[in-house]
C-alpha cells in the first residue's frame, strides 16, 4: 500500500544520518554524565543519540515489508504491521528520553510525537483488519482444501466424469485467489458438468465458497481504501517535517546512504585499566544429552573419519568469551551464539582454574551474540562498550583462547581496522573486518579499542584471504544484554510466541523461503527428536547433507530438518490466511509456567500444531508436521463363494 511504502521511506531516511556535535565520550565509562550540548542551538549529543537509536528500531521494523514480495501471506502482513508498531512505539519512547536528557528540545519532540501518533494508529488498525479479513478467509480456503480431494484422485480416461474431474483439479491449482482474477475461476468451474449428483454438490458448494472469497477480498480491499484516505499524503510530509526539524537540531541537514552510527550509551562499571587476562574466559559447552548419546551411538557403529567426526562432535567444544556488568544488572558474559548453539548450558573456566557453571540467557537470532550467566558473581568489573563505533585504519586488540595442540591458549594480537563496515551478501550480517590475526577457539573473544573497551566480538576469519577477521559490531552487545536482563510477562511472552509462529508461517508460505531464519528457529530439542530422521531422508536429496555431517554433524541435522519442512511445504500447503491466531488456550494462559506453546493450523483441509518451546532466552521451532494424513485403508469385501452344485447322481 502507498501509505504502507511512504512510512517505511520514513523510516529508511531516518537512519541515513550521522551523530550530531558534542564532546568526545569520556575515557571511562563507568556511571559517565551525559554529554554536554553542542555547538548554539544544537541539541547535546545524549539527546541525539536517543532520536537515533529510535530511528534503528524503526528500521528495523521497516526491513521486513519488501521481504516477501508484492503478494506476501497474511502471516507475513502481520507480522510486518506489527513490527512497525514496535518500531514507531520505540521511536517515541527514544523522543520521551531525548527530550529528558535536553529541555532545550521539548517543542520539536513534542510536535514529532504527535505526529507519529498517526502511523501508530493507523496500522494498529490496519493490522486488526487484516486480523479479521485472514479469519473468514482462513476458513474459506480450508473448506475449498477439504474439497480439493474430490476432484483431483486419479482416474481413468474412459470414466463417465473424469475430463470433468480433471478440468476442476486444474482450475483450483491455477487459481488466483485475488478479488480480480477468482470471478474468472469461479466463471470457468461453472461451465463444468460432472454427471454424478455427488460430484454436482461438491462442485457447487465449491463455486459458493470462491464467491464468498471474492466478497470478502473486496470487502477488504474498500477497508484498506478507507484505511489509506485516513493516511493521507499530507500527514505522511506532516511526519517527515517533524523529524526533519530534530534532525536539524542535531546537526543532520543532508541525508546519505550511510549507516546510522548511534550506540546504545548503557553505563558499564569497569576500570581505568582493565585487566583483560581476568576478563576474557574460556566457554565450553557440551552438546544437549539426548544429541550427544546419538552421536556417541553414531560414533560406535562408524569407523575411520566418520567416528573421529562423531567422537569428536560428542565431546563438545570451547570458545572464548568476556564480562560484561551494567550499571543497573548483573555480571554477564558476551560470547558467540555459535558457540553455545548446541548446548543447554555452558561453563566458564577461569584464569586461575576454576569452572563456574552459566546459563544461556539469550542468544540473537540474527547477530552472532550470545549472552551468558555465571551461576555466581565472578567479577567486579567487566569490560565496558566502546561509545564510538569502529573507523577505519584504527588499531584493534583481539583476545581469547585459540587452541593450542587441543587445548585453550590465552592469546592477544594486534592489528587494524581495514573495514568498518562489512554486510555479508549472503544474509545481511554486519561485520567490523579487522587484520588482528585470530584463530579457532578466539570465537566470541572481544576486539577491543587501546582504551580497552569493546568494539565488537570476534566470530570468524576468511581462509581464503590473508589477515582478513570478522567482528559482530558492539553496538549489537548492549541490545542482546538488555534483552537478556528483560523482565518477562505474560504478554510479553505471548507477543514472543506470536512472533515466531508468524515468522516460521511466514518463511514456509513464501515463494522463496529464508533458509537462514528458518535454520535459526530449530530448536536443540527438534534436532534430537527428528534430526536423524529428517537427515535420513533427505540426504537422499541433497548430497550436500552428507558433506556437512563429517564437518558438523549437528548442523547437519539441524539443515536437514529445514529442507524437510520446506519439501513438505511445497505439497502440504499452509493456509495463505494462516496468522498464528487460535493457540491452544491452556497453553497461551499459563504461558509463564510452560516452556512450550501449541498453535493449531489450518493445513489443506486439515489442522496440524506447530509447537513452540522457549530455549536460549527466546522461542524456536519445537515440532511441525505438515505430511498429510494417511487414509484409512478402505477393507474390500471379499466375493461370495457361489454355491457349489452337488454332483447328480
Amino acid at each position: 500500500m502507498r501509505a504502507e511504502r511512504a512510512l517505511a521511506a520514513l523510516g529508511v531516511a531516518a537512519l541515513a544520518v550521522g551523530c550530531g556535535g558534542g564532546e568526545p565520550p569520556p575515557e571511562t565509562p563507568a556511571t559517565a554524565p551525559s554529554a554536554p550540548a553542542g555547538p548554539a542551538g544544537q541539541a547535546s549529543e545524549a539527546a541525539c543519540n536517543e532520536l537515533f537509536l529510535g530511528a534503528m528500531a524503526l528500521e528495523q521494523a521497516s526491513d521486513s515489508l519488501a521481504k516477501h514480495g508484492p503478494r506476501p501471506t497474511a502471516a507475513a502482513r502481520i507480522r510486518t504491521g506489527r513490527k512497525l508498531i514496535a518500531g514507531y512505539t520505540e521511536l517515541r519512547a527514544q523522543l520521551k528520553r531525548a527530550v529528558e536528557l535536553d529541555r532545550s528540545l521539548t517543542t520539536e519532540v513534542d510536535a514529532a510525537d504527535k505526529a507519529l501518533a498517526t502511523p501508530v494508529a493507523w496500522f494498529d488498525a490496519a493490522t486488526k483488519s487484516q486480523e479479521a479479513h485472514a479469519k473468514q478467509m482462513r476458513e474459506i480456503y480450508a473448506e475449498v482444501e477439504r474439497l480439493r480431494p474430490a476432484f483431483s484422485a486419479p482416474c481413468k480416461p474412459k470414466e463417465p466424469d473424469c475430463a470433468a474431474t480433471a478440468s476442476v483439479a486444474l482450475n483450483l491449482l491455477l487459481a488466483d485467489w485475488s478479488a480480480a482474477a477468482l470471478p474468472k475461476t469461479r466463471g470457468d468451474l461453472q461451465k463444468i458438468e460432472p454427471r454424478s449428483p455427488d460430484l454436482q454438490a461438491k462442485l457447487k458448494t465449491l463455486v459458493q465458497k470462491i464467491e464468498e472469497a471474492e466478497r470478502s477480498l473486496t470487502e477488504q480491499e474498500k477497508q484498506a481504501e478507507a484505511l489509506q484516505a485516513t493516511m493521507g499524503e499530507e500527514k505522511n510530509e506532516g511526519i517527515a517535517k517533524a523529524i526533519d526539524k530534530l534532525y536539524a537540531r542535531c546537526g543532520v541537514k543532508e541525508k546519505d546512504d550511510k549507516p546510522l552510527t548511534a550506540v546504545r550509551r548503557t553505563q558499564w562499571v569497569t576500570s581505568k585499566e582493565p585487566d583483560l587476562r581476568k576478563m576474557v574466559v574460556v566457554i565450553r559447552v557440551l552438546p544437549e544429552g539426548r544429541i550427544r548419546a546419538r552421536l556417541d551411538e553414531w560414533s560406535q557403529l562408524s569407523v575411520g573419519l566418520r567416528r573421529t567426526v562423531f567422537e569428536s562432535a560428542t565431546r563438545g567444544g570451547f570458545g572464548s568469551g568476556f564480562f560484561v556488568v551494567p550499571r543497573e544488572g548483573e555480571v554477564y558474559v558476551v560470547t558467540n551464539r555459535h558457540v553455545v548453539d548446541f548446548g543447554e548450558s555452558a561453563s566458564l573456566q577461569m584464569p586461575d582454574g576454576a569452572v563456574i557453571p552459566a546459563q544461556i540467557a539469550y542468544t540473537d537470532p540474527n547477530a552472532d551474540i550470545a549472552i551468558l550467566k555465571p551461576s555466581k558473581p565472578t567479577v567486579s568489573y567487566g569490560l565496558a562498550l566502546e561509545t564510538e563505533p569502529a573507523k577505519d585504519h584504527q588499531v584493534v586488540i583481539a583476545t581469547g583462547y585459540p587452541g593450542l595442540d587441543a587445548r585453550p591458549s590465552y592469546q592477544t594480537t594486534r592489528g587494524y581496522v581495514s573495514n568498518q563496515h562489512f554486510v555479508d551478501p549472503w544474509d545481511g550480517a554486519s561485520y567490523i573486518q579487522h587484520t588482528a590475526p585470530i584463530d579457532k577457539g578466539n570465537s566470541g573473544g572481544p576486539l577491543t579499542s587501546e582504551r580497552f573497551n569493546v568494539l565488537g566480538v570476534n566470530t570468524l576469519k576468511i581462509r581464503s584471504r590473508e589477515a582478513v577477521a570478522m567482528s559482530v559490531p558492539a553496538t549489537l552487545v548492549a541490545d542482546a544484554v538488555a534483552r537478556a536482563g528483560a523482565k518477562v510477562d505474560t504478554e510479553s511472552q505471548q507477543e514472543d510466541a506470536r512472533a515466531a509462529c508468524l515468522e516460521v508461517v511466514a518463511e514456509l508460505g513464501a515463494p522463496k523461503p529464508n533458509v537462514h531464519t528458518l535454520y535459526r528457529r530449530i530448536s536443540l530439542a527438534m534436532v534430537s527428536e527428528s534430526g536423524s530422521t529428517s537427515f535420513n531422508t533427505q540426504a537422499g536429496r541433497d548430497r550436500e547433507l552428507e558433506d556437512m555431517l563429517l564437518e558438523s554433524p549437528i548442523d547437519a541435522l539441524r539443515a536437514a530438518i529445514v529442507d524437510r519442512l520446506m519439501l513438505e511445504s511445497k505439497t502440504t500447503r499452509i493456509n495463505p490466511w494462516e496468522t498464528c491466531a487460535n493457540p491452544e488456550p491452556d497453553d497461551w494462559q499459563h504461558i509463564l509456567t510452560m516452556d512450550r506453546v501449541r498453535f493449531h493450523l489450518r493445513v489443506g483441509g486439515d489442522t496440524k500444531d506447530l509447537v513452540l518451546r522457549r530455549e536460549h532466552g527466546r522461542y524456536q521451532l519445537l515440532r511441525l508436521d505438515l505430511t498429510p494424513p494417511t487414509p484409512d485403508p478402505t477393507p474390500t469385501k471379499k466375493p461370495a463363494k457361489k454355491p457349489t452344485k452337488k454332483p447328480t447322481k
